[in-house]
């Protein structure tokens, strides 16, 4: 009886610990499940930027929308020019207009010295599949090279390639920070050679918001407790579980909005635990009878 007691005092403790804001906190290159926005780009589109000299054309460009809500969130992007023997060309991921999503940066130009003539190219960070995709990386606004090339007749030239073809793939580890949660996700990127790349699928999580967004509308009294504990909210549906001072179920409802009566009549006075889920989310709550 007192390793059941001790049991269940462990799991209370883990609760508590846990209790409040329950995000995701990592995705995995190259992996998706059911419930995660997925594109799988069949056929693979493989596209080749210009390399201007006497008419401009313009770049090619292949857009994502990574969380399927109709806006491009960033962009492929490949273009190259040259004139009198001098030129460039560059492959890069930009971010969209409206600078919500972040890309995972890997490491600063190891080419050029920033100059007058030169300035630093920052690169995109090349993942392989089953990476972990999370706060382990480190994140900017801003675009960010997968490989280049600048060359002059009389001048320094240099060559830089971050992205090694993999034969698995390379994966872009890209996020979209939000106010109540982080979504994570990647793009598999190959064939990335000069002014060619190709782009086969990717992936973005889902909002774990859920309950979380609601928090402030989940209201559970009096505090302490008596014989019996109301619990108001204008959530539209999650399940309820309660765990007695010991660490065991006591009861499992499915409730609506509205006001809901549990009652506590003849159970034992100390603390109980009030959990509330919807889908990935839940939200904790300490109450104490007495």
């Amino acid at each position: 009886m007192k390793i059941k007691v001790l049991t269940g005092w462990l799991v209370l403790s883990l609760m508590i610990g846990l209790s409040g804001k329950i995000y995701p906190q990592y995705f995995r290159a190259g992996e998706h499940t059911t419930g995660n926005h997925y594109v799988n780009i069949d056929p693979d589109t493989t596209l080749t930027g210009p390399n201007n000299h006497f008419t401009t054309l313009p770049a090619a460009i292949f857009p994502i929308d990574l969380n399927n809500d109709g806006i491009t969130d960033v962009s492929i992007y490949s273009y190259g020019s040259w004139t009198n023997g001098s030129g460039y060309s560059e492959i890069s991921i930009t971010i969209a207009d409206t600078g919500s999503c972040q890309v995972a940066f890997g490491n600063a130009d190891t080419c050029h010295t920033p100059n007058s003539t030169y300035f630093l190219y920052y690169m995109a960070k090349s993942l392989k599949k089953g990476d972990t995709i999370g706060k382990n990386l480190a994140w900017v606004n801003s675009k960010l090279y997968m490989y280049y090339t600048n060359w002059g007749a009389n001048v320094y030239s240099c060559r830089h390639g971050s992205f090694v073809n993999d034969s698995s793939g390379n994966y872009i580890a890209v996020r979209m920070p939000r106010a109540k949660d982080t979504l994570y996700g990647w793009i598999k990127v190959t064939n990335i050679n000069f002014l060619t790349y190709t782009v086969q699928e990717y992936a973005c999580s889902k909002s774990s918001a859920a309950i979380d967004e609601y928090e402030n509308s989940v209201a559970i009294y009096p505090v302490p407790a008596g014989n019996s504990v109301t619990i108001e909210t204008r959530l539209p549906g999650f399940t309820l579980m309660v765990y007695n001072p010991y660490g065991m179920e006591i009861l499992q409802r499915r409730l609506g909005s509205g006001k809901t009566l549990v009652d506590l009549a003849g159970k034992a006075n100390g603390v109980y635990i009030f959990k509330l889920v919807n889908g990935n989310s839940n939200l904790v709550r300490k109450v104490i009878k007495q």
